[in-house]
Parts: C-alpha cells; sequence; structure tokens
C-alpha cells in the first residue's frame, strides 16, 4: 500500500464509521435474494425457519423449537469478499465450532 494513500493511525474504526466514510451502504437482503447470489445456509433436521420479519434487518432466521427459551438472541457474522470464502473457510470453521458460553 502506498504510504501517500494511508489513512493516518487513528482510534479504531467500528464497521459502521468505514462504511460511512466511504460513502458504503449495507443492505439486507430477504432469503430469495440471497439465494439468487448463490447464498443459502442449511437447515438442520428438526430446525424450523421463523418469519424474519420478526427480526428486523434478518435475512434468515431458523430454531431448534425444543430448546427454545425466546430469552436472548445470539448473532454471529462472518463478512468476507467472495474471492475468500475458500481461503477462509477453515478459519471461519474453526471460530464456528470453538464457540462457547459460560453461564454467569
Amino acid at each position: 500500500m502506498n504510504d501517500a494513500q494511508s489513512p493516518e493511525a487513528t482510534e479504531p474504526t467500528t464497521i459502521a464509521e468505514y462504511l460511512n466514510a466511504h460513502a458504503l451502504r449495507v443492505s439486507p437482503l430477504d432469503g430469495a435474494a440471497a439465494a439468487e447470489l448463490g447464498f443459502t445456509v442449511p437447515v438442520p433436521a428438526g430446525w424450523q425457519p421463523l418469519d424474519p420479519a420478526q427480526f428486523p434487518g434478518a435475512t434468515q432466521v431458523i430454531v431448534e423449537p425444543n430448546l427454545v427459551e425466546t430469552q436472548y438472541l445470539v448473532q454471529f457474522t462472518v463478512t468476507t469478499l467472495a474471492s475468500q470464502l475458500e481461503a477462509l473457510a477453515f478459519d471461519v470453521a474453526a471460530i464456528n465450532d470453538g464457540l462457547t458460553t459460560s453461564e454467569a
């Protein structure tokens, strides 16, 4: 990267601040539009889709009905370029498989 084009070191930037500074806009896609782009999420056996309208900005919401307790919503999002999917697949799986929680 050319130093002349590098931003000066400042406070860490949030994703929202970065997008705003670069005049980029985030638009959620509904499930059909995501599928048209080739993005699908498999629904495990026994899980059920919920109406995404109940979760503003959500593309797809699925639950295991026998384990619903409607108290917390945990979201894990990975954002990458399509050209990086294959290179990052192992890392994303490792992060996902390593997610843990502890009860307070």
